[in-house]
């Protein structure tokens, strides 16, 4: 049940929410504190184990219907179980997506589609379509998400009479608990096998980074930011290069370093303030050296 439904008269209830507020507090200053950890953006939460397709369909559109039509219904309590369930979501629909490409070939393809046209077998094999039907609508549930938890926030605490929070307070505990995990789970499709799943999650990277409310983020954000986030996607289209040609890959390498430059030199007065800023710097040195000594087009080394 995602709709939390307050009484004028129900004080405890109140008080329950500033008091879980105030956890959120604590927990976001403490993955603030811990920010020396490298980040694997393949460490997934969930187990992967067989699961009902069908089941996890009709959830998907109860969060696209929960989100997108009804975002009234969100508030701070709830949204972190939604930030929650999504990112677990986005773990199975690429795993599956994967997986499918490198255990079917033509001919199985063929059987999975057959057999998806009977309904006691669809909960169990989708098949390609689907699959890019689910992986659209969660990458768009994500970044609808990243979008509304600003103002869930700020209405949060006003109807809670809570301590207003300067704007670079707010921006952190939003980064630590809806934000980051947001993001680990989109950049992820970078390396999809899918042009259109590609050029979707990078689209929406780019959104993500440019609303406003991200820009006054504090310096150890934006640093764990490059750490956690912008230079492991990097990374990852060196070591977990999808099976295309070298074109399309390269496509989508220049358009993340042209989003990571810009992104670097804006920030670049603030995070190297960090006392682990060289070995940042060092990273993003030894990313570029790797990407031109690999197979690359003439469009990608000038970007370089």
């Amino acid at each position: 049940n995602l709709s939390n439904k307050h009484t004028e008269n129900n004080s405890s209830y109140h008080h329950c929410d500033a008091h879980m507020f105030e956890i959120y507090q604590q927990k976001a200053l403490y993955d603030a504190i811990d920010d020396g950890g490298k980040e694997d953006l393949f460490k997934f939460k969930s187990s992967f184990a067989e699961f009902d397709f069908l089941a996890f369909s009709k959830s998907v559109q109860c969060f696209a219907f929960l989100i997108n039509n009804q975002p009234s219904n969100l508030t701070y309590l709830n949204i972190l179980p939604c930030v929650h369930a999504l990112t677990t979501f986005s773990e199975r629909i690429f795993y599956l997506s994967q997986t499918f490409l490198s255990s079917h070939n033509l001919t199985t393809q063929k059987t999975v589609s057959h057999m998806n046209r009977d309904p006691n077998n669809y909960s169990k094999i989708p098949d390609l379509k689907q699959l890019e039907i689910h992986t659209n609508i969660l990458l768009e549930l994500m970044f609808s998400l990243f979008c509304h938890s600003s103002i869930v926030l700020i209405n949060y605490v006003k109807s809670q009479n809570l301590q207003i929070l300067t704007n670079q307070e707010t921006t952190s505990l939003l980064w630590h608990s809806c934000w980051s995990h947001l993001l680990k789970r989109i950049v992820v499709f970078v390396i999809d096998f899918r042009r259109h799943i590609r050029l979707s999650c990078m689209h929406f990277i780019e959104r993500a980074l440019r609303i406003r409310d991200i820009q006054v983020m504090p310096m150890i954000e934006w640093f764990a930011c490059f750490q956690r986030i912008l230079l492991p996607m990097l990374k990852l289209l060196i070591t977990n290069s999808p099976p295309i040609n070298i074109s399309e890959l390269d496509e989508t390498k220049t358009r993340s370093l042209a989003l990571v430059s810009k992104l670097f030199l804006q920030n670049l007065s603030e995070i190297s303030k960090h006392q682990c800023f060289s070995e940042l710097w060092k990273t993003i040195l030894d990313i570029i050296g790797k990407y031109h000594s690999s197979k690359s087009t003439d469009v990608l080394q000038e970007a370089l």
